[in-house]
């Protein structure tokens, strides 16, 4: 079945709407990585603060999710779009696709840089955790007299 030239300049403005809105989602993404990256690093990290942003991230991360089936279908036929488009609307689109390509690829690499952040902020606070338990048992160990007083007697009634 053949697409008339209508339908297919409306599939590729559709498909120029839905990667503008991609493209969007994404550099937002980006910057709201930035600025988590800047919280975590401070000596005043505050969890609340990361969380928050996680919560709207997740709501950005979900528009996307909503557009990427109906973008999926216009992935397979890719070809076709480009095809049913003007010249500069196809240019459009191609420029579209890479910039939001490029977008992606630098959301995930500042999510690996973050989570390496969070693990060595986590393993830190580990080793605070563990140097501050080994205190208090030698401190533990040096108290005079105590006698571990048993907390339970056996009486009968």
């Amino acid at each position: 079945m053949t697409e008339s030239g209508t339908t297919r300049h409306a599939i590729a403005a559709r498909a120029a709407e839905l990667l503008a809105r991609q493209c969007a989602a994404a550099s937002e993404l980006n910057q709201r990585a930035d600025r988590v990256g800047r919280l975590v690093d401070e000596s005043g990290f505050d969890p609340g603060e990361v969380l928050e942003f996680l919560a709207a991230r997740q709501s950005l991360v979900d528009e996307l999710a909503a557009d990427a089936s109906e973008f999926e279908g216009l992935r397979l036929r890719w070809d076709s779009v480009l095809a049913g488009a003007e010249p500069r609307q196809r240019d459009e689109l191609t420029r579209s696709l890479e910039r939001c390509a490029t977008l992606v690829g630098q959301l995930m690499a500042a999510d690996r840089a973050l989570s390496e952040r969070l693990e060595a902020r986590r393993r830190a606070i580990a080793d605070e955790l563990l140097e501050l338990d080994r205190g208090r048992d030698a401190l533990g160990a040096y108290r005079c007299g105590s006698v571990a007083v048993p907390a339970f007697r056996d009486q009968e009634a």
